[in-house]
């Protein structure tokens, strides 16, 4: 078994006069299309201080200030005593985190499809015979916006707090507040904006921002200068208002947005 272990960073702990309700924080806006895979990495981080190892952190910079991580790690590796805070979705595997703080021993065991927070001062180990595999972004709320808030699971499946089953388009939605959340979609073959969402929102093109993590098939965006470009799995993507886009192929587009899609295909009634 690997062990690894967070170095610590300032202010780990949460303000209880704080709740998960209280936060009122826009996402930072998208101005620009941008796409990049984890093949390409702004940081590559071997986690137990081990050149080669299979236990790694892959982070990118977005545009707009955010960082957005990827994680593998194999069966029965540990991290003690982290004091960073994460927000993501579990793509396979099982992880148990263990908070370690003196007043608590909260534990939750997550597992593939879960959406989870993670409060600062936990202990984390991979369990069962699969590698973790974990996306997350890193800097996007602070630590008071989640008030005393340490663990949070719900499995986007079964514990969906919004089901969307639209044209061609079948959304998950799991909110850990009215301002933070994240959206499973599965988009299905022949889907494309302009025929299936359009006539429900009244306007030319999405207004929507995205921030996705592509996990099946292939998508087209196609933004309002005529410009197309090509989506495939392992991409992360950034994509500004006023664009259509459309499922290339007859394979189904599953992805990952974080945080954009509140609202999503509801009538336009400006």
């Amino acid at each position: 078994m690997s062990t690894a272990t967070c170095p610590p960073t300032a202010a780990s702990k949460l303000n209880p006069s704080l709740n998960k309700s209280s936060l009122n924080k826009q996402l930072p806006a998208i101005n620009e299309i941008w796409i990049k895979g984890f093949d390409q990495a702004d940081e590559l981080k071997h986690m137990g201080h081990k050149e080669g190892s299979e236990d790694y952190i892959k982070i990118l910079n977005l545009p707009n200030g955010l960082r957005l991580a990827y994680s593998t790690m194999q069966p029965g590796f540990s991290i003690n005593l982290c004091q960073k805070m994460h927000f993501g979705y579990l793509i396979q595997g099982q992880v148990r985190v263990t908070m370690s703080t003196d007043k608590s021993t909260e534990s939750k065991l997550f597992k593939a499809g879960d959406v989870f927070f993670v409060a600062p001062d936990h202990n984390s180990l991979v369990e069962g015979d699969l590698p973790a595999k974990v996306i997350y972004l890193l800097n996007w709320y602070e630590l008071k916006d989640f008030g005393n808030l340490t663990l949070f699971q719900r499995n986007v499946f079964k514990q969906a707090d919004e089901v969307k089953n639209l044209s061609n388009m079948d959304l998950f939605t799991v909110k850990l507040n009215e301002m933070i959340n994240l959206s499973y979609c599965n988009v299905k073959p022949g889907w494309k904006w302009s025929k299936d969402v359009k006539p429900l929102v009244n306007t030319d093109l999405c207004k929507h921002s995205h921030i996705m993590f592509h996990l099946e098939g292939l998508m087209r965006v196609v933004l309002s200068d005529g410009k197309e470009y090509l989506i495939k799995p392992g991409d992360v993507y950034c994509i500004p208002p006023n664009h259509d886009a459309y499922v290339d192929g007859n394979e189904a587009a599953k992805a990952l947005d974080f945080g954009y899609l509140l609202n999503y295909a509801k009538p336009n009634t400006k």
